[in-house]
């Protein structure tokens, strides 16, 4: 029988956020990027230790909120093309990450972050430029 034919199933409409909460979840992989953000959307601190990737890129976020040491499994932060400033990196959320290996922050209104390179290891990667 033709699909347009075939008679309607009630199905129920999985909610878009439940969705994109279980895929980051199953993947480890959070992408925001371009999602016209203001800020780091709580359900994202949910995913907890199964988050390896928060790519956050070519938003308007300003800070990340200081749960961000929830994600305790995260490796790679990226935050290129946002409004971070300066005063707007914690430290101690940063360096609470110890398994991140790679942060990008590039085109964001951060001038100087001097203190990235002596949070993490020699092996991570950091990129401001």
């Amino acid at each position: 029988m033709p699909e347009a034919m075939r008679p309607k199933r009630d199905v129920p409409q999985v909610p878009v956020v439940k969705s994109q909460l279980e895929r980051w979840q199953a993947t480890g992989v959070v992408a925001l990027s371009e999602c016209n953000l203001k800020a780091l959307p709580d359900e994202v601190l949910t995913c907890g230790s199964s988050s390896r990737v928060l790519d956050l890129s070519h938003n308007s976020i300003q800070h990340l909120p200081a749960m961000i040491n929830s994600l305790s499994s995260l490796h790679r932060l990226i935050l290129n093309g946002n409004e971070i400033m300066d005063n707007s990196l914690s430290c101690e959320e940063l360096a609470s990450l110890k398994s991140l290996m790679v942060i990008l922050i590039s085109l964001n209104q951060n001038q100087n972050v001097p203190v990235i390179p002596q949070i993490f290891p020699s092996s991570a990667y950091y990129s401001q430029s």
